[in-house]
């Protein structure tokens, strides 16, 4: 039973596609582009039709399935992908009412399609609202920009909760991940965070998911792995010169926040840090303060611009310091939670969405 589990685990690394549509053109390549991460591949249609295996370690997401490079949007298709199988079977012209059959996926994919892509979502009534905002601005119509922005904010309000509504009912399809960058990826980022709280391991584990999670926390996907395990060793210097480990917080609930002088969204985040320590200090919560900045004097300056009066410390590297490596930090502001036991409890929280855990935690 493991060596099957083993096996078909490794089946879901790749998808097979296997495609015959009347009148696809002889020699023609075939693209699936996945704009998330922007990767392609390609195939050839041969004898009316294309087969492909696309490598699917990293995760599903949507892709734009398409023949010849010419541009034409009736020539293409989008869909979510993942391991498994997808058939296709069609008459043309191209993906035109073509029938799609396979693994589990696909028919998660048209669930959304009929419960929320074939619904009146107004994109061309928005694409044009749009255009005039454009102009409103170009000719400085405050007034009419306001307006538009009223009309276009309240139509991508009826989309975003269609989607928060279908995700919610469906937090462990993975498809749910299109819904997720397709009409939720601008929320407020402790919005965006709660609702990836509420899904479950096939979403979560969707290349989309991760990108997306990347961009928002700052820290690599494969770190995101680590949540509920012992955080990564640290031995840095304070703004005292004296060195700081985790076994100094031994007992604590530690926020470590990855910053940096120049970084405006950083510094902006201080003064909320400030009143959350303040008042959760005395039951138990610590923050640990990891400045990337390469030059010392700066990073001192801010600290004491800011009146920053918990721990301090700096990378030696900068973004190469060890610590930022250890801790698969690429953006900033990145924030990690380490519980009592040394495990990291939660990776990319906000000062509001800190609060109620700490509410919870203490």
């Amino acid at each position: 039973m493991a060596l099957l589990a083993s096996m078909n685990c490794l089946a879901q690394d790749k998808l097979e596609i296997n495609a015959r549509i009347d009148g696809l053109p002889e020699g023609e390549k075939v693209y699936f582009w996945r704009p998330l991460g922007s990767k392609t591949d390609s195939v050839y249609v041969k004898n009316g039709g294309f087969t492909a295996t696309l490598d699917m370690k990293e995760g599903g997401s949507t892709y734009v399935v398409f023949v010849g490079n010419g541009g034409d949007e009736s020539h293409g298709t989008f869909l979510y992908l993942e391991g498994g199988k997808l058939n296709i079977k069609g008459k043309g012209p191209y993906f035109k009412d073509a029938e799609f059959t396979g693994s589990k996926f696909v028919q998660d994919w048209k669930m959304i399609e009929q419960d929320v892509l074939k619904k009146d979502l107004k994109e061309d009534e928005i694409t044009k609202i749009e255009a005039e905002m454009n102009t409103a601005t170009q000719v400085g119509d405050h007034d009419a920009l306001q307006e538009l922005s009223a009309k276009a904010a309240q139509l991508k309000g009826e989309q975003i909760k269609l989607a928060i509504d279908w995700v919610n009912k469906h937090p462990d399809v993975s498809a749910a991940s299109y819904l997720m960058n397709a009409y939720l990826g601008n929320l407020p980022k402790h919005e965006f965070m709660a609702m990836v709280d509420k899904l479950g391991p096939n979403v979560k584990n969707t290349f989309t998911i991760k990108y997306m999670m990347e961009q928002r926390t700052g820290m690599s996907a494969d770190f995101m792995a680590k949540v509920g395990k012992a955080a990564p060793a640290i031995e840095v210097k304070d703004n005292a010169g004296k060195t700081v480990t985790l076994s100094n917080f031994k007992g604590k609930v530690v926020l470590l926040d990855f910053w940096a002088s120049w970084c405006k969204p950083c510094r902006e985040q201080n003064p909320h840090l400030i009143k959350v320590y303040e008042k959760y200090k005395a039951k138990g919560f610590e923050i640990l303060s990891v400045s990337l900045d390469e030059d010392k004097n700066k990073w001192l300056k801010a600290v004491a611009e800011d009146k920053l009066t918990w721990t301090q410390v700096v990378g030696d590297k900068g973004g190469e310091s060890k610590i930022a490596k250890d801790y698969k930090v690429f953006a900033l502001p990145s924030t990690i939670v380490i519980d009592r036991e040394g495990n990291i409890l939660k990776i990319g929280i906000t000062p509001a969405d800190l609060e109620q855990l700490l509410e919870k935690t203490l």
